[in-house]
Protein backbone atom coordinates (compact mmCIF):
# COMPACT_ATOMS: atom_id res chain seq x y z
CA UNK A 1 0.00 0.00 0.00
CA UNK A 2 1.56 3.40 -0.74
CA UNK A 3 0.96 6.53 1.10
CA UNK A 4 -0.17 7.19 4.81
CA UNK A 5 -2.98 4.93 6.16
CA UNK A 6 -6.20 5.81 7.69
CA UNK A 7 -5.44 5.92 11.10
CA UNK A 8 -7.57 5.60 13.86
CA UNK A 9 -7.59 5.57 18.01
CA UNK A 10 -9.86 6.50 20.82
CA UNK A 11 -8.01 8.86 23.14
CA UNK A 12 -10.09 9.69 26.01
CA UNK A 13 -13.68 9.55 24.90
CA UNK A 14 -12.82 11.04 21.11
CA UNK A 15 -11.96 9.05 18.14
CA UNK A 16 -9.27 10.15 16.29
CA UNK A 17 -8.94 9.91 12.59
CA UNK A 18 -5.83 10.60 10.62
CA UNK A 19 -5.90 10.25 7.19
CA UNK A 20 -4.92 14.06 5.66
CA UNK A 21 -5.19 16.18 8.79
CA UNK A 22 -6.60 14.19 11.86
CA UNK A 23 -9.86 15.24 13.27
CA UNK A 24 -11.45 14.45 16.57
CA UNK A 25 -14.58 12.79 16.57
CA UNK A 26 -17.70 11.56 18.80
CA UNK A 27 -16.62 7.30 19.46
CA UNK A 28 -20.64 6.59 18.74
CA UNK A 29 -21.96 9.03 16.29
CA UNK A 30 -18.87 9.61 14.12
CA UNK A 31 -19.32 13.45 14.21
CA UNK A 32 -16.70 15.34 13.57
CA UNK A 33 -15.67 17.70 16.32
CA UNK A 34 -12.84 19.26 15.12
CA UNK A 35 -10.19 19.34 12.37
CA UNK A 36 -6.13 20.22 13.43
CA UNK A 37 -4.32 22.03 10.67
CA UNK A 38 -0.89 22.47 9.46
CA UNK A 39 -0.04 19.08 10.62
CA UNK A 40 -0.38 17.35 7.51
CA UNK A 41 0.11 13.46 6.80
CA UNK A 42 2.37 11.41 8.49
CA UNK A 43 2.99 7.61 8.76
CA UNK A 44 2.95 7.03 12.54
CA UNK A 45 -0.01 6.52 14.68
CA UNK A 46 -0.64 9.57 17.25
CA UNK A 47 0.31 8.59 21.12
CA UNK A 48 -2.31 9.81 23.73
CA UNK A 49 -1.56 10.91 27.05
CA UNK A 50 -1.93 13.67 29.59
CA UNK A 51 -0.33 16.50 30.67
CA UNK A 52 -0.90 18.30 33.52
CA UNK A 53 -4.38 16.92 33.16
CA UNK A 54 -5.08 17.99 29.77
CA UNK A 55 -5.70 14.92 27.45
CA UNK A 56 -3.43 15.59 25.09
CA UNK A 57 -2.31 12.95 21.89
CA UNK A 58 2.15 13.58 20.42
CA UNK A 59 1.99 13.45 17.08
CA UNK A 60 4.99 11.57 14.65
CA UNK A 61 6.08 14.91 13.50
CA UNK A 62 6.46 16.01 17.04
CA UNK A 63 3.25 18.24 17.55
CA UNK A 64 1.19 17.76 20.96
CA UNK A 65 -2.46 18.36 19.97
CA UNK A 66 -5.14 18.72 22.60
CA UNK A 67 -7.75 15.99 22.10
CA UNK A 68 -10.91 18.36 22.91
CA UNK A 69 -10.91 20.88 20.73
CA UNK A 70 -8.14 20.11 17.99
CA UNK A 71 -5.68 22.68 19.25
CA UNK A 72 -2.02 22.36 18.51
CA UNK A 73 -0.16 23.10 21.63
CA UNK A 74 3.66 22.74 21.13
CA UNK A 75 5.77 21.63 18.13
CA UNK A 76 9.47 20.28 17.87
CA UNK A 77 9.10 17.62 20.50
CA UNK A 78 10.67 15.26 17.47
CA UNK A 79 10.25 13.95 14.25
CA UNK A 80 9.87 10.05 12.83
CA UNK A 81 9.05 9.37 9.03
CA UNK A 82 7.47 5.72 9.66
CA UNK A 83 7.45 5.48 13.25
CA UNK A 84 4.86 6.19 15.87
CA UNK A 85 6.03 8.18 19.45
CA UNK A 86 6.16 5.83 22.66
CA UNK A 87 4.87 8.22 25.80
CA UNK A 88 6.11 6.47 29.06
CA UNK A 89 5.31 8.78 32.20
CA UNK A 90 6.40 12.24 31.14
CA UNK A 91 8.54 11.72 28.62
CA UNK A 92 7.66 11.39 24.79
CA UNK A 93 10.33 8.72 22.73
CA UNK A 94 11.20 9.17 18.77
CA UNK A 95 13.02 6.21 17.96
CA UNK A 96 13.68 5.89 14.38
CA UNK A 97 17.56 5.22 13.00
CA UNK A 98 17.99 7.27 16.43
CA UNK A 99 16.62 8.46 19.01
CA UNK A 100 15.39 11.48 20.79
CA UNK A 101 13.67 11.85 24.31
CA UNK A 102 11.46 15.07 24.96
CA UNK A 103 9.84 15.48 28.51
CA UNK A 104 6.55 16.72 28.32
CA UNK A 105 5.85 19.04 31.63
CA UNK A 106 2.76 21.89 31.61
CA UNK A 107 3.55 25.42 31.04
CA UNK A 108 4.31 27.75 33.91
CA UNK A 109 0.34 27.65 34.78
CA UNK A 110 0.48 24.00 35.06
CA UNK A 111 -1.22 23.78 31.64
CA UNK A 112 0.39 22.46 28.32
Amino acid sequence: MKGPRNRRCCSMAKLLVHVKQPQGAEPLTGEQIWQAEGIGKMWGTPAPTRIGGVAVVVTARGQVVRVSDGKVLATGAGKLDYASPLVVGDTAYFIENGGQATRLSPGPKGRP
